[in-house]
Formats: C-alpha cells, structure tokens, sequence
C-alpha cells in the first residue's frame, strides 16, 4: 500500500523500491514458515490473498500516476490480466488440473520485477537519457507487462480448461 501511495504522488523510484522490498518477503515466507514448522493451510490462504492484494494496490498506484494518460488502460489490463492469472492457478490447483495450473511465463515473481525494477531505476534513466525517460521505461515495461500477462492468462485458462475437460467422463449421447 506505501508503494501505491509513492508511485501515485510520482515517487516512481521510491515506490519501486518499497515494491520490491515489499514483495522480497513473498519468496521467503514460505521457506521460514517450513523450516520453523508453522505451515498451515489458513496461512497459505491468508499469504495468497495478500500477494494478490498487495499486487493490486501497487497496479492502483500507477493508475493514479497514469490517469492522464492512454497507459492508465495499461495499468489496468495489467492488473486485471494479474488476477485471472493467479484465479486460475488458484481454482486449478482446487479442481486438481495438475500442472496446467503453472503454465504462462507471467507468474508474479515475473511481474513484480518487470514493474518493480524499471520503478525503482527510474532516475537513472532520466540522467543518462534526460527528465522523463525514466516514466517512459515505465510505461513499456508496464505495456509488455498487461500484454504478456494477457497471453498468460488466456493460455492458462485454456490449458487448465483442456486438462480438465481430457478428465471429465464423456457424457452420454441423447438418443436423438
């Protein structure tokens, strides 16, 4: 949420950083919890629920930053794209799909980097190359994010849909 506040106010590189602060902490939790026996399913739904939350608020925030601007449809399609990505995982994984639930390129470590890092590096850019460039390595890092995440959920969601349809009986014929 502190990220979404910064990159909404045009803390881009603060905001990015906060980010992937932040988001460091998903790709351990896991590990801690294992290693310290805590593992619990009720965590694993509450860890879920608040990637998939922390995710949209920072989408929010450049949102808010792009208002103005075509990319804000961007911002959207990404974030959107981000749901349905991890939705189907998640509704995969519960109707037992198998591994058609990891299918895509686009899973979250993916997008948080994709967002996070061009964020975060921000000022570089706009000194080596002059103001704005900075916002600019944002706006296509965000485009190829809502497109690639697009493909990823579409071809997730075919996948999951394949597999479970190749397991589901074949219904009986009507006689006419």
């Amino acid at each position: 949420a502190a990220s979404a506040v910064l990159i909404a106010y045009g803390h881009f590189s603060l905001g990015g950083w906060v980010f992937l602060f932040g988001s460091s902490f998903d790709f351990i939790d896991g590990r801690v919890a294992r290693a310290t026996g805590r593992v619990s399913r009720a965590g694993a739904f509450l860890d879920s629920t608040l990637d998939r939350v922390g995710e949209l608020f920072f989408f929010s925030g450049l949102a808010v930053a792009y208002r103005d601007s075509w990319v804000l449809f961007a911002a959207l399609v990404a974030a959107g794209a981000s749901t349905v990505v991890s939705y189907a995982r998640a509704r995969g994984e519960a109707v037992n799909a198998g591994d058609m639930v990891k299918v895509g390129g686009m899973q979250r470590p993916e997008r948080i980097v994709l967002t996070g890092i061009p964020c975060a590096l921000s000022p570089i850019f706009d000194h080596f190359f002059g103001a704005g460039a900075g916002r600019s390595v944002v706006t296509v890092a965000l485009t190829v994010l809502a497109v690639l995440t697009v493909f990823t959920a579409i071809r997730r969601t075919w996948s999951i849909y394949h597999a479970l349809r190749s397991q589901d009986p074949t219904p009986a014929k009507l006689p006419f």
